[in-house]
């Protein structure tokens, strides 16, 4: 099996509380964990310089600074207490080629690494049968159809590591292209293509 990920320990700061609702539309059941992160405005933003039309890098929804996972693209997420259900919402004016950056760019992003063998994805619901053709979508990726900022990912088992897995810089987060695609044999071909713009 693929591992993107190194077996150090990852510590978690999380303010925790629990909701009595279902104001984001989960189901009563579930209790959520909020683990957003208190961030410095320097740690909660990109690194810019002073022309951001021609600055490229590669993006990811979370990353690792000082062994602590902190969000990136992700402006806020909640976990359920199963740890099963992740809720996700994105910065606002965020841009990848002038456009705008919604959830659907992420739910493409990650068909593309499950359609390559991505392994370590397959504990999203529904992503092997994706992986396998017997799937158009993957169930488990949900979008706010109110919110082109927000997500839900729903998983199939518990994974500790999911959002170790994320920070992978094996997965930048990218907008679909057609001529991309069409190159695209490997995840690594990802990695190596700097595709991503940062304007504010």
């Amino acid at each position: 099996m693929l591992s993107i990920f190194s077996k150090q320990k990852i510590l978690i700061y999380t303010n925790v509380f629990l909701l009595t609702n279902s104001a984001n539309g989960l189901n009563n059941s579930h209790n959520l964990i909020s683990s957003d992160l208190k961030l410095s405005a320097k740690e909660n933003t990109f690194e810019s310089s002073n022309n951001h039309s021609n600055e490229k890098l590669h993006a990811q929804l979370f990353i690792i600074k000082n062994e602590v996972i902190i969000p990136y693209l992700i402006n806020n997420h909640l976990i359920s207490k199963n740890q099963l259900i992740y809720k996700f919402k994105l910065k606002k004016n965020l841009f990848h080629d002038n456009d705008k950056l919604i959830s659907k760019n992420i739910k493409n992003s990650l068909e593309t690494f499950i359609k390559n063998n991505f392994e370590d994805f397959h504990s999203i619901s529904g992503a092997e049968e994706f992986f396998e053709g017997k799937s158009k979508n993957i169930k488990g990726i949900i979008l706010d159809t109110k919110d082109n900022l927000s997500f839900t990912i729903v998983l199939n088992k518990k994974d500790p590591k999911f959002l170790e897995k994320l920070t992978a810089v094996q997965i930048p987060i990218h907008k679909p292209n057609k001529e991309f695609y069409a190159n695209l044999e490997k995840p690594k071909d990802i990695v190596q293509s700097e595709i991503y713009q940062s304007q504010f």
